[in-house]
C-alpha cells in the first residue's frame, strides 16, 4: 500500500527544524545532525542512530516525492518506539514484513544481516521492522521505493 505521508503513527509529536547541508534531501530519509547543527542523509552504514525523519513540506504544497532544496529549512521527525514511518528503501534491497533494518549510509534503509564478516555490529543500530514487503532488486538511483517501519 503507497502513503501520501511519512508519519504513519506518532504517539509523542516530537518535531524540529534544521537546515539541510549542501546536498538535497527526500522526505523519508534517515537524518544526522552535523558538528554545524545542520542536517544531512544519516551517513554511518549500520552505524548507531537516532531516528530522525525528512518531512515532506506540505506547508509549502509538497508531497512526500518532493526534495528538499539545498540549504532549505526542513521538518525533522524523531520518532519513538513504536511510531511508524514510510521510510525510503535503498536501491537493490530486497524488504521482506517481519525484516529488521539499518542505514544504508546515504539515508536509506536496507535489510539487516548481522552475519556477514564485513557487518560491524553497533548498539542501537537497528532502526525498526518493515511492515510490508519491497522488492527494490531491479531498481536504479531514479526510482524511489518506501516501505512502512515499525521503530524499534
Amino acid at each position: 500500500m503507497a502513503y501520501n505521508t511519512i508519519v504513519l503513527k506518532n504517539y509523542l509529536n516530537i518535531f524540529e527544524e534544521y537546515t539541510a547541508t549542501a546536498v538535497a534531501l527526500t522526505p523519508g530519509m534517515l537524518l544526522e545532525v552535523t558538528s554545524a547543527g545542520l542536517v544531512q542523509a544519516h551517513s554511518t552504514e549500520g552505524g548507531v542512530i537516532l531516528p530522525m525523519v525528512a518531512l515532506h513540506d506540505e506547508l509549502q504544497g509538497n508531497e512526500i516525492d518532493d526534495d528538499f532544496a539545498v540549504s532549505a529549512k526542513v521538518q525533522c521527525w524523531i520518532p519513538q518506539r513504536g511510531d511508524q514511518a514510510y521510510l525510503l528503501v535503498a536501491d537493490g534491497e530486497t524488504v521482506s514484513r517481519g525484516d529488521f533494518l539499518i542505514s544504508d549510509g546515504t539515508g536509506k534503509v536496507k535489510v539487516y544481516t548481522g552475519d556477514a564478516a564485513s557487518d560491524v555490529e553497533y548498539p542501537n543500530s537497528i532502526v525498526g521492522v518493515a511492515l510490508d514487503d519491497l522488492d527494490m532488486t531491479d531498481s536504479d538511483d531514479a526510482e524511489v521505493g518506501r516501505v512502512p517501519v515499525r521503530i524499534i
